[in-house]
């Protein structure tokens, strides 16, 4: 499953609250270089629609 399409616009470049990857000195609740809150959720939703795809089709 690719989780990266669903982030491009919003990586750890991008300033709080536009992106979904922290940077190396967090500012929200999340490791350091991972998904925050925000981009778990996005992740989430991408692999929700791709199970959805694969039921439609199986």
């Amino acid at each position: 499953m690719n989780t990266y399409t669903a982030t491009v616009g919003h990586d750890l470049c991008k300033p709080t609250g536009e992106r979904w990857i922290e940077t190396f000195a967090p500012e929200t609740p999340a490791a350091p270089v991972h998904p925050n809150a925000a981009g778990e959720s996005a992740m989430a939703t991408a692999v929700e629609g791709a199970l959805a795809h694969h039921g439609r089709h199986h």
